[in-house]
């Protein structure tokens, strides 16, 4: 994944390039609901690729997408076709992006993805135990396709989601979050005194609000 990252960034997110159309469809899936183990539906090969598509326009010459990036995309396919999707299924798979279900289905996770960088995040944050809007802005930074982060933003403006400001975390982090809480890797903390919390989605999509996140590592 470093590797994927450090061949994409803001000037070739929408050049049809290897690594930065995995990041694309990485950050794609980012953004989805009710396609999670906290109680989302597996998506089946047909799902996926609408999924996909549902993000992004046909090519980069839309209006939608920024001017500058237009002008140096010069046209790129962003959508993913059906002879594609199942190379990147399996990108994704491997990246530790989707896990498998019965019947060709996935669930989006990225639990596996925040674990293996959670070194990283902690060193951005330089400290176990930090505020919750903090934690998740250190994920975005280290993570951009997860929220706060610049792939995400830019992907959510094209699909005219948003994320909230610093109150509410999307269900795919959420998820990643709650996955390694039963690990005991992170542990969310809620300080009853304290005004500045976050809203996170937990098993069954109830919502548990958060004011700090200890990393245990």
């Amino acid at each position: 994944m470093k590797f994927l990252l450090s061949r994409t960034s803001s000037q070739n997110f929408f050049i049809n390039t290897n690594e930065p159309a995995v990041i694309r469809a990485i950050t794609a899936l980012a953004i989805q609901d009710n396609c999670t183990l906290l109680d989302g539906n597996p998506l089946d090969k047909a799902e996926l690729s609408a999924r996909l598509n549902s993000v992004y326009p046909e090519d980069s010459s839309h209006e939608s997408i920024p001017e500058e990036s237009r002008a140096i995309a010069k046209g790129n396919k962003l959508t993913t076709n059906d002879s594609e999707i199942g190379p990147t299924i399996s990108w994704c798979h491997q990246l530790g992006v989707l896990t498998p279900w019965p019947e060709n289905a996935y669930f989006v996770d990225l639990a596996p993805m925040v674990e293996a960088f959670l070194p990283e995040i902690a060193a951005l944050l330089d400290e176990k135990i930090v505020p919750a809007d903090q934690f998740i802005k250190a994920v975005g930074e280290v993570l951009p396709f997860l929220d706060h982060g610049l792939y995400n933003s830019i992907a959510r403006a094209l699909a005219k989601r948003s994320v909230g400001e610093s109150e509410a975390v999307s269900e795919v982090l959420s998820a990643a979050i709650f996955r390694l809480r039963q690990k005991k890797i992170l542990s969310p903390l809620l300080s009853s005194d304290d005004p500045n919390t976050i809203d996170f989605f937990t098993d069954g999509k109830m919502i548990e609000r958060v004011s700090k996140v200890e990393i245990l590592l």
